[in-house]
């Protein structure tokens, strides 16, 4: 999605709304709209237009709370089976 961003400023088109749709793969974008009009890809578009995109991404949200950040799997793991 970062190159698709990169991409279009490269050419002085401004990006709109990003349009996140749940899915396995992440940050793949699936479509173009310039104006609400879906577009092909490689179609001729007028400078400084605002495309809006709709991307991929897994639409899993953790909280803070939950993540635990160590060295390694073995004492994470070590640490669940001495809990059980």
């Amino acid at each position: 999605m970062k190159n698709a961003q990169l991409i279009l400023a490269s050419y002085d088109l401004v990006v709109g709304q990003l349009q996140l749709v749940p899915d396995l793969a992440s940050g793949a974008v699936l479509k173009q709209l310039v104006g609400g009009q879906e577009i092909a890809p490689g179609a001729a578009v007028p400078k400084n237009a605002v495309v809006d995109l709709v991307a991929r991404t897994h639409g899993v949200k953790y909280p803070l709370q939950s993540v635990l950040i160590c060295g390694g799997a073995r004492p994470v793991l070590y640490g669940a089976y001495r809990a059980l």
